[in-house]
């Protein structure tokens, strides 16, 4: 527990507070194909599976999914995904919500939209290795509990884990790639290939608008210089000799001297939600 804190409070600083407080911060937000906002939150995680946790949240502030995760820095550091849930029995139209968010995001499910975003994060922070919890060792399959508790796990774990190529540690954890297989788009059938092509789009846009948001987030001067190099700009769209235009997006490289990024937090932190 102490490793996991002294971590965050490592790369968030006095912020990390603000992850605690009520419903947490925004690190990426997005519309689905009917204009309705959503926002995945960084806050705090379960009250067994992990001590952070993602949420994804409606335009009514309904918790669609959560994920629960934990940082252990010893003799490595390794991120553990303790929990994945998705929308309780009070959210009556659950399903049609998961199914128009799945369109939305071009066929990626939800509970592997928190995966991708649980990877992005895992990434961002520079984690040596993911491992997410078996089916077998959820907490809720302890001894201690019986009865509802035990039965009120049916997320299959196992089967999502290995959906990404996931290797079996042992009976109790698996290691997730933290650069997951994708599929090559030109093996793919037209209409798959144009679904695949806006789906990694999108993934790719994703992680950018999560890096930017962990860059306002953080007071550690090192961590921010460091996302600043990999941020990507948009630059104006090219034109070529048959007149079709091209959006061009290159990566930030330059050099970031600590009174620069000091300038940079104070910006970037009011725009933290």
């Amino acid at each position: 527990m102490q490793d996991h804190f002294n971590f965050c409070q490592h790369i968030f600083g006095s912020n990390l507070s603000k992850i605690y407080e009520n419903v947490g911060l925004t690190i990426l937000s997005f519309d689905d194909s009917k204009g309705d906002s959503y926002q995945v939150k960084l806050c705090a995680g379960g009250s067994r599976e992990g001590s952070l946790g993602l949420q994804l949240k409606d335009a009514q502030n309904r918790t669609i999914y959560s994920l629960s995760c934990h940082v252990s820095t010893r003799p490595k550091t390794i991120f553990y995904i303790g929990s994945v849930q998705g929308p309780s029995d009070d959210i009556e139209d659950r399903n049609d919500v998961i199914k128009l968010l799945t369109r939305s995001v071009h066929g990626l499910r939800t509970k592997a939209l928190m995966l991708e975003v649980a990877l992005m994060l895992a990434k961002i922070l520079g984690v040596d290795e993911v491992h997410g919890i078996s089916n077998k060792a959820h907490i809720y399959q302890a001894l201690r509990y019986v009865g509802s508790k035990r039965k009120s796990v049916t997320f299959d774990y196992n089967d999502l884990w290995e959906e990404y190529g996931a290797e079996v540690l042992n009976k109790y954890f698996y290691k997730i790639p933290l650069h997951p297989l994708r599929k090559d788009p030109t093996t793919l059938k037209k209409t798959k290939r144009r679904l695949y092509v806006k789906r990694y789009q999108w993934l790719e846009d994703s992680e950018q608008a999560v890096m930017k948001s962990l860059c306002a987030l953080s007071t550690n001067l090192d961590f921010i210089a460091h996302l600043t190099s990999m941020i990507k700009i948009e630059e104006p769209h090219i034109e070529d000799a048959q007149g079709n235009t091209a959006k061009v997006t290159t990566s930030i490289n330059v050099s970031v001297t600590p009174n620069m990024v000091k300038k940079d937090i104070i910006k970037m932190s009011t725009k933290v939600a």
